[in-house]
């Protein structure tokens, strides 16, 4: 059996990046062996819990050790090469890809997005880097346009993001995520995370443990605009509101802020509830949002978690890769993190309320063309790398 590096973005609690190495662990494992290369080791170790793979740590000597010793490599979903988080995202994840190209490794890029890059030196890095890889699969339009237009590179194609393939959760999976989390039958999910707590010029994780926030004003904003549309979702419609941690931890703890400020304007906080636990496997948080009248999503993998079970869906956009899933999707009824505000998310709210059986059936539509884009990115790696 051929040997197949995966790089990818697990071990950090994140309910997407997990889904989608599961995705393609489940596809290659009985065609590869194959080495999986984290951000965290034992975190993917245990999250994959199968002791035939190899696991390490991206910037690892065994990193370079199983690069070195694979047929294939491939940089396995998400959208970690830009740089508006971290100035330094861009080398941390070109630098294997790097490795595997001086190498003389078969390279692919699988269902990913690229960008923002903003720097010039990033898009120096990245337009030599990606000008040499085998082929690169996107999810989105933006991205696409991105490597034609700015750094040059012509070996892409637009498909879909891997957790298409996931699938819905059955019936049974359904009705055991109810029962354990006891839910009511009538609520919202709202996937919510950090957007204003990182700094371009310092790594995540330095800015994150100094709790050092750039626009502390518009944070308290959009956590107001938040706390608000709770208030209305409760009022107006009824309906409770399920946080859903996609990341665990770091959505948690705006959800917290969002329901303190609820309560300081004399909101009933008591009657909504965060799901503060990693939610692997990944079916768990599809059937948390399959049971949801709607999802107000701001984690892209969220998104695409209510396309999958049909669940009406009003994105809130934060980068470029949400934008490019929106536009890729064509969904017109979707609003920016930094514009964020309740009466407009109200009316989209609203428009779904009435007219709820439409909006499943545009998301069937939706779901069978991603589906089938999905199926092109299997085709584009086995014609790459020559497999049957």
């Amino acid at each position: 059996m051929k040997k197949l590096v995966i790089c990818c973005a697990s071990g950090i609690d994140n309910s997407g990046d997990e889904a989608l190495l599961g995705i393609l662990l489940r596809r290659y494992s009985p065609e590869y062996n194959i080495a999986i290369i984290s951000l965290d080791a034992e975190k993917t170790r245990l999250s994959v819990n199968d002791p035939k793979y190899c696991y390490c740590t991206i910037q690892s000597p065994e990193a370079r050790k199983v690069i070195k010793d694979c047929d294939i490599f491939m940089y396995g979903g998400g959208g970690l090469i830009q740089d508006k988080t971290s100035v330094y995202n861009p080398l941390r994840w070109l630098s294997c890809l790097h490795y595997a190209e001086k190498k003389h490794k078969k390279t692919f890029i699988y269902g990913c997005s690229i960008g923002e890059l903003h720097y010039s030196f990033n898009r120096m890095l990245a337009s030599r880097i990606l000008s040499k890889v085998d082929y690169i699969t996107l999810r989105d339009v933006v991205s696409d346009q991105l490597l034609d237009e700015l750094l040059k590179v012509k070996n892409h194609e637009v498909t879909a993001d891997p957790v298409f393939a996931l699938g819905s959760p059955s019936e049974e999976e359904y009705s055991q995520v109810k029962s354990f989390f006891e839910f009511p039958d009538n609520y919202c999910c709202i996937s919510i995370r950090h957007w204003y707590d990182t700094y371009p010029l310092l790594p995540v994780k330095v800015a994150n443990g100094l709790h050092l926030y750039k626009g502390r004003k518009e944070y308290h904003r959009y956590v107001r605009e938040m706390a608000d549309i709770v208030a209305r979702i409760n009022d107006q419609y009824h309906l409770d509101v399920v946080f859903l941690s996609m990341c665990h931890g770091r959505d948690t703890e705006v959800a917290r802020d969002v329901l303190e400020e609820l309560r300081k304007n004399g909101g009933n906080a008591e009657r909504n509830r965060i799901i503060d636990q990693t939610l692997f496997p990944s079916k768990s948080a599809e059937a948390v949002i399959k049971g949801a009248r709607f999802l107000l999503g701001m984690r892209l993998h969220s998104i695409i978690y209510a396309i999958n079970v049909l669940t009406p869906v009003i994105p809130i956009v934060y980068q470029d890769k949400g934008l490019g899933i929106v536009r890729t999707l064509d969904i017109n009824d979707y609003h920016e993190v930094d514009s964020v505000n309740a009466s407009d998310v109200c009316r989209s709210i609203e428009e779904i309320m009435k007219n709820r059986d439409k909006c499943v059936r545009d998301l069937e539509e939706i779901r069978g063309k991603m589906q089938l884009a999905e199926s092109k990115n299997d085709v584009c790696f086995r014609k790459t790398v020559g497999a049957d």
